[in-house]
């Protein structure tokens, strides 16, 4: 980044993360939202603040995307593409 502090935090998870307050983590405004990587199209509901940063950790890693390997490709991959 160019120096531009961070003020601004959304934790997304497909269960809504727990809240945290401002205090938390140094003053920053912190929002939860849940949101499933793998359902059609769920870029929207992460990018409608126009973020300038994202970091993705979107991952299905479990025995269970080795035995549905459609959903572990469609979280791991799917999910991520579309937020490009």
């Amino acid at each position: 980044m160019d120096g531009t502090p961070v003020t601004r935090l959304t934790l997304a998870d497909v269960i809504a993360p727990k809240a945290l307050t401002e205090a938390t983590l140094g003053g920053l405004r912190i929002a939860t939202v849940a949101v499933d990587m793998a359902a059609p199209d769920p870029a929207p509901a992460l990018v409608t603040g126009r973020p300038d940063l994202i970091f993705d950790f979107a991952a299905f890693v479990s025995s269970e995307s080795e035995a549905d390997f459609e959903k572990g490709y469609c979280v791991s991959l799917d999910g991520t593409r579309a937020l490009f």
